[in-house]
Formats: structure tokens, sequence, C-alpha cells
């Protein structure tokens, strides 16, 4: 017959038996699973918010040598700014990286690496913003959207989806002009030689560096035969005492002195104009100088 103290519910050994396999369960769920943060280092990086510095340049405004050839090689060089952030911290971040495409979609071969470490044009380490300047060669004639794509890496080898921004070149040539021209309209040679002062004022719309020269032709008389001088050149040299007998230089106004000696008698017909680097031609002024004996 079994003892009566033997069967007796114990509440306290059931609560225990309770605590014990809960505190086991939670102990449990508590662990890190390395599958997970395995798995987490191998998704790829998460990139947003590509910005570029400049979106737009003329090439026009470059200027290698004193004319614009279509020969000339450009060098095109951008700021560029890229959020990169990953599940599994900033760490498992491997590579971010840019190359640069024509406008037809073709690698253009410029690639480069953007940074977080506070260095050249990246602002801040350590704040998940990748920086670089973007720099890549092109020649004179091409225009159109040009692709900055950037891409990142996950421990090496999971690679993010790309971004891009585009990068529109544009020719936009803007001539010179010339205006107020100061030359007299009449000489007498009375004999002997004379020196008259020309001066006219360029301008252009690409800044004064674009103008590459300006000129006058001369068309005497009796026929109107060009002369076998043309072009002459004016020049902004501040050489007043000199053969420009310019004034004040670079202050846009071009001048000559022209000697009258042993002159035809007649009517002289002078056309002036400026001519800038891409050799686009201002408007003509045209001035008539009458030489009488």
């Amino acid at each position: 017959m079994t003892s009566p103290g033997k069967n007796r519910f114990n509440p306290l050994s059931v609560f225990s038996t309770v605590v014990l396999a809960c505190v086991s369960a939670l102990s449990i769920s508590c662990e890190p699973n390395p599958a997970s943060v395995v798995e987490n280092f191998r998704l790829p990086p998460l990139l947003t918010s590509l910005i570029i510095g400049t979106t737009v340049i003329n090439t026009d405004t470059m200027n290698i040598g004193s004319v614009r050839s279509p020969d000339d090689i450009l060098t095109i060089r951008t700021p560029a700014v890229v959020r990169a952030s990953h599940s599994a911290g900033p760490t498992a971040i491997g590579e971010v990286r840019y190359r640069v495409l024509s406008p037809d979609w073709r690698d253009n071969g410029a690639t480069g690496t953007l940074r977080d470490d506070g260095s050249g044009v990246d602002q801040t380490a350590g704040d998940s913003l990748y920086s670089v300047l973007v720099n890549f060669s092109i020649q004179r004639p091409e225009i159109g959207d040009f692709f900055i794509e950037v891409t990142a890496t996950g421990d090496g080898v999971v690679q993010s989806a790309s971004v891009s921004a585009s990068l529109l070149i544009i020719r936009a040539n803007k001539p010179p002009m010339v205006s107020n021209l100061v030359a007299d309209s009449s000489v007498s040679l009375s004999g002997q030689s004379q020196l008259i002062q020309l001066s006219i004022s360029a301008s252009d719309p690409d800044g004064a560096l674009d103008i590459q020269r300006v000129l006058f032709d001369s068309f005497q008389p009796p026929s109107g035969a060009p002369s076998s001088k043309n072009p002459f050149l004016m020049y902004d040299d501040g050489n007043e005492f000199g053969p420009s007998g310019d004034a004040v230089a670079k202050d846009g106004t071009y001048s000559l002195r022209v000697l009258f000696e042993g002159a035809t008698v007649g009517t002289y017909r002078f056309l002036f104009r400026a001519v800038d680097r891409s050799l686009d031609s201002s408007n003509v002024i045209t001035h008539i100088l009458t030489v009488t004996p």
C-alpha cells in the first residue's frame, strides 16, 4: 500500500519545473543566430541620393590654346557624393566606385573610388557620405548627356544596384561684338606723311579672354582692291607711345596707329571685326576714310 505522503501533490515542484523550462526556452531564443548574421553580410549595400556638383558644362568656355580645335582633349571634373548604407553596418560596405558612360551609353573608361574618410573632397569621415572628384576626358566635339554611375560592394562580392546622375556637355559659344569706333573720316596729306589713330571696343559674352584677335581689313582706291598687308591687328596693350597707341591695357579698347606715307589719294574702306577662340566672327563695322592731297 502506497504511503499517502508519496502521492501528495507538490505545487512548488511543478512551478520549479515550469520556470526552468521557460528559462531554458528564453536562453535559447536570446542566443545570436550565426546564420542570420552571415546572411546580413551577404546582402548588398544600399545607395541613395547621388549628387554631382555640376550638371551642365559649356566646353566653349574651356581653352587650351589660342584657338579651339576639334582635336582638343578636354578634362571634365565635377565633385560627386552618394549615401551608402548596409543592414549589417558600415563595416559591411566594401568599395564604392564610379564609372562614366557616354551619351550612347558606351563606357568612357574613366573610373574611380568614392571615400568616406574625410580626405580630398570628402568633408566628414564616417558619415555614410562617400565622395570623389569625378575626372574624365572627352574630345571637344563631344556633346550630350554623360552619365556618372555609382555602385558599391558588400563583403567584396555582392554588388548593389547602381545609381546615376547626368552631366550635360554643351557647346554654346557666343560671338564677340565690336562697337564705339573712333577714327578720322578724312586726312589731308599736304605733301607729307600722316599718322592717324584708330580705336574700337570689343567684348565677348563668354568673357574678355575669349577674344582671340581684333582686326580690320583695308580696301584701297581707286579700284577698292584689298591691301596686301591685310589683316591689320589691333592691340589692347597699353602701349600709348608705341605702335598701337593704346592708352590703357586690358580695358576692352583695341588700338592701332596707321601711317599714310605716299598714299594714293581717294576713298579707303576699312572693315573692323573681332574673332573669338572658336573662330566665330563679330559684327562688322565699316568705316570710310577720304585721303586728299
